[in-house]
């Protein structure tokens, strides 16, 4: 029984980092979308897929900084906008929180850490 639990384990762990391998894949593939810039459809689809990856990985700010470079890029901006603004309200929402505590004094002042 042993065994089979060290196989399970070993194959799952296996399928997690093929997982992650191909998510950093499509994440390159994304930005080299970007980078050529050529049609508007593939561009927003790129940059909103690059988006979500970022907060399933939970970078709202790397999630927020991609999208709001999108003034020089050819694209369809109505289909992005909800997620704007979404990455955007949890940023403010996380920089705010941070200065309500550093006022109050529950944040540790940076010699303490």
């Amino acid at each position: 029984m042993e065994d089979n639990s060290k196989c399970l384990k070993i194959k799952i762990l296996i399928k997690i980092k093929k997982t992650l391998d191909r998510i950093n894949d499509a994440y390159l593939n994304y930005q080299q979308a970007l980078k050529f810039n050529n049609h508007s459809k593939t561009v927003t689809r790129a940059l909103f897929n690059m988006a979500k990856i970022n907060i399933l990985d939970k970078d709202f700010y790397t999630a927020s900084y991609n999208l709001n470079k999108t003034d020089h890029l050819e694209l369809k901006k109505e289909k992005l906008i909800n997620i704007m603004l979404f990455t955007n309200g949890v940023n403010f929402l996380s920089k705010s929180h941070i200065i309500c505590l550093n006022q109050l004094g529950f944040m540790p002042d940076e010699e303490k850490i």
